[in-house]
């Protein structure tokens, strides 16, 4: 059975602390970086780029959320029966479908796609998009099988060493953004974000490969196996069709901000931003740390039901909270943290 872990002695709502604090920690770094943008850059047609290519971003490292809990449960039940290895090789081969054409498209139609996601408009912003679109897609997908790795942590009960690699990788990547940004402008943004995609692959990645050694592994533990290519793909797109059109809503929706003038866009992202920290922190991280402990005590479809209300009213708490100090003293805090520079008030 191996050794018991930190996480597997804190239980699952300790896990889900330290999930959820990871989980914070990552998008309040992400919130610093709108800081750093709006303090650094100024509000005009190249943040509207930047952030018209980002919408690419948020939809497709979220959509690598929701395959994260699609994920969890095969690979649960995979634990349970010592293929753990071939299991994740298989879905790893399984999203290399849709991440190789999604880097392709990213390189090689960026101008077209930024002319789209800009809503034709003005060339620097054109440019912006098309610059740091590529660097974009490659951080995305670096998010989705960084979500695989903590997936497979998370199946042998071991959240702890990827809440800490997420912090780690958000850290560097935030640090580097620091250092370049003056010199690299909004590229530096881009860049640092794929390096914090990068790193949050390769650290957990690491933590397998060394527990993998630590407990005599076979190579060919490691070989795909299972269901085919095919099957794991339908289940991926019925399990996250729905999280994927609501966020395909935003991307739709940016090229008509766009429309509206220049620097609505990053206004628009900016907005975005504090939303979509509010679901990583709540919603998903109770979805993560829950998901092997459901598969592996079978529960019925009523239980199922009652555990969703349940952790529904504690994303609810923290969710109502936010929206109570936004509606109270939104215009306030989006002055503090932006200087008021860019908002009409």
């Amino acid at each position: 059975m191996g050794k018991r872990t930190l996480s597997t002695n804190l239980g699952s709502l300790a896990s889900g602390a330290v999930t959820a604090l990871a989980l914070a920690v990552q998008s309040g770094l992400a919130a610093v970086v709108g800081v750093v943008i709006a303090r650094e850059l100024p509000r005009g047609a190249e943040t509207d780029g930047f952030f018209a290519a980002y919408g690419v971003f948020i939809v497709l490292a979220l959509a690598a959320t929701a395959i994260r809990l699609v994920v969890l449960p095969p690979l649960g039940r995979a634990r349970l029966e010592r293929r753990l290895g071939q299991e994740t090789a298989a879905w790893a081969v399984a999203l290399a479908v849709l991440a190789v054409p999604a880097l392709v498209l990213g390189v090689v139609a960026a101008r077209p796609v930024a002319a789209l996601l800009t809503g034709f408009g003005p060339d620097a912003a054109r440019d912006a998009a098309e610059s740091v679109l590529p660097l974009m897609v490659l951080a995305a997908v670096a998010q989705l099988y960084a979500g695989l790795a903590a997936s497979a942590l998370a199946a042998l009960d071991d959240y702890l060493t990827a809440a800490v690699t997420y912090i780690l990788a958000s850290v560097v990547g935030l640090g580097y953004i620091l250092v370049r940004v003056d010199a690299g402008g909004i590229d530096a943004v881009a860049e640092g974000m794929a390096l914090n995609g990068i790193l949050a692959v390769v650290l957990p990645l690491v933590a397998l490969v060394v527990r993998a050694r630590r407990e005599a592994m076979p190579r060919a533990a490691v070989r795909p196996s299972g269901a085919p290519v095919s099957e794991r793909l339908l289940e991926a797109g019925r399990s996250v069709a729905l999280p994927l059109a609501l966020q395909a809503v935003y991307l739709v929706s940016v090229p008509f901000a766009a429309r509206e003038g220049i620097g609505e866009v990053t206004s628009f992202g900016y907005a975005y931003l504090a939303a979509a920290a509010l679901v990583a922190v709540t919603s998903s991280s109770l979805g993560l740390v829950t998901s092997v402990p459901l598969t592996r005590i079978g529960i019925d479809p009523v239980g199922v039901a009652r555990h969703v209300v349940a952790s529904s009213w504690l994303a609810l708490v923290a969710v109502g909270a936010a929206a109570g100090v936004f509606a109270v003293a939104g215009t306030s805090l989006v002055q503090l943290c932006f200087l008021g520079w860019w908002l009409d008030v």
